[in-house]
C-alpha cells in the first residue's frame, strides 16, 4: 500500500529526467544540423548522424563531454554552452 503514494520529490525527479531526454533529443537534432556538413565526427547520413549527435547531447548533459565528439563551429559551439546549463540544471533537480 506503501508504492502507491509517492513523494514529491520523486515525481519532480522523474520529471526532470524525461524533460532531460527530451531535451536531449531536439538538441541532437539541433547539433546534427548544424555539425553535419561541417564536422568530420558527425555523420552526414541522418541514422548515424543522429546516434552521433545524441551521444554527444547525453555525454555534455550527464558529464564534462568524452571527447570523442566535438562541435567546431561558432552556432554549435552557441549551443552546446546553452545545452551545458541546462543540462547541468535538470541534472541538479
Amino acid at each position: 500500500m506503501n508504492n502507491l503514494f509517492v513523494s514529491m520529490s520523486d515525481v519532480y525527479a522523474q520529471a526532470s529526467l524525461l524533460i532531460l531526454i527530451y531535451f536531449a533529443l531536439v538538441f541532437g537534432h539541433i547539433v546534427w544540423l548544424i555539425e553535419r556538413e561541417k564536422n568530420g565526427p558527425f555523420n552526414s547520413h541522418y541514422g548515424p548522424g543522429i546516434i552521433d549527435s545524441l551521444w554527444f547531447a547525453l555525454v555534455t548533459a550527464f558529464t564534462v563531454g568524452y571527447g570523442d565528439k566535438c562541435v567546431s563551429s561558432i552556432p554549435g559551439k552557441i549551443a552546446s554552452i546553452i545545452w551545458m546549463v541546462l543540462g547541468a540544471y535538470f541534472c541538479g533537480i
